[in-house]
């Protein structure tokens, strides 16, 4: 039969629930006990049915998890894939937990469930938010724990019937600089925030999105009659579900990556109403470099690699059009579209 178990630890007094000689946890404090009681005794149940006879199939499933726990076992696997949105997927979960509260079985997140946490939620912010916290959070969530199903218990699906809110689509065209404005816009950024020249210039160098931080690797190659010589990489790790990326820090990238940088919105607001494109931002720069990249004739495989996207679905129905019309000599510089800049190479 199955009991509970209580153990004390620094961070409070956590619950456990021990069957045939296996402790799951059910969590901590008062709740945590009574989601132990109602685990043990709805085992103890269907023990009681499997002895009287009744068929495996009539006993529902019941899952172990609540969103409490599908929400630490959901950050965790973002940490380990190396994602670097778990701020905002930390924010995310707040809302839910909130709306949902986190002793809640997985087996209750049903289609009426999700619909109520959305008539709550429509009083104050838009459809895209909603769309958001459940498409982009609960329902990869809930897809982890049903790969889980051996720990969870968890077979349910409430997206599969459910329909997504409509939103109104407001987003613009993307802004591709020419050289020559490239050129214009980093002799503005130098002249008035030095700091914040050097991370854009960069941005432009890689082709990065504004939320990705690099990091600086080392590793040692053997070149004949040199031995081992030390050669210096920026990472940037999986972003966005996607792949990380390397750069050979050499050149203009290992110049810029030795000055000290920072980003101020404050800063690239003034600057880009001085360029005279107040509309223009940071995303606009990712696109203008991979614009420059594919008319100097990049092939598709390399494009991949430079966008960190996992398949070519997102640059095909982006950039295919690039891709019919002559390639052709990328110059841009810092203080003049003259200049040449070759762009930053993969590894």
């Amino acid at each position: 039969m199955a009991f509970i178990r209580s153990r004390k630890y620094a961070g409070g007094t956590y619950w456990y629930v021990v069957d045939s000689g296996h402790e799951r946890s059910a969590g901590k404090g008062p709740k945590g006990k009574a989601f132990a009681k109602r685990w043990s005794e709805r085992i103890n149940e269907i023990r009681l049915r499997r002895k009287a006879g009744f068929p495996d199939q009539e006993i529902p499933s019941r899952s172990s998890w609540t969103l409490e726990i599908l929400h630490d076992r959901d950050i965790e696997d973002a940490k380990q894939r190396g994602l670097l949105s778990i701020p905002s997927r930390e924010s995310c979960w707040g809302r839910l937990l909130e709306g949902l509260t986190p002793d809640l079985p997985l087996d209750e997140v049903t289609p009426a469930a999700i619909q109520d946490y959305v008539r709550r939620r429509r009083s104050t912010v838009g459809p895209a938010t909603i769309n958001r916290e459940l498409r982009s959070c609960l329902r990869p969530a809930l897809a982890l724990a049903r790969r889980l199903k051996d720990d969870s218990g968890y077979r349910g699906d409430p997206f599969r019937d459910l329909p997504q809110l409509e939103e109104r689509r407001t987003r613009r065209a993307p802004i591709v600089l020419t050289p020559k404005e490239v050129g214009r816009l980093l002799a503005l950024f130098w002249r008035r925030d030095r700091k914040m020249a050097a991370a854009v210039e960069i941005l432009l160098l890689t082709a990065s999105r504004i939320g990705e931080r690099y990091t600086v690797d080392v590793e040692e190659s053997r070149e004949r009659g040199t031995g081992k010589v030390p050669r210096y990489f920026l990472r940037y790790p999986a972003h966005k579900r996607g792949l990380p990326r390397r750069f050979p820090l050499k050149g203009r990238l290992a110049e810029l990556a030795r000055k000290p940088q920072a980003w101020s919105r404050r800063s690239w607001k003034r600057v880009v109403a001085e360029f005279g494109r107040a509309d223009l931002n940071p995303h606009d720069l990712r696109h203008t470099a991979i614009t420059r990249a594919i008319e100097a004739g990049i092939g598709w495989d390399d494009l991949q690699r430079l966008g960190g996207w996992r398949s070519l679905q997102m640059p095909l129905r982006t950039y295919s059009h690039l891709f019919s019309r002559p390639s052709k000599t990328v110059r841009w510089g810092r203080h003049g579209a003259r200049q040449a800049s070759r762009h930053a190479g993969l590894s």
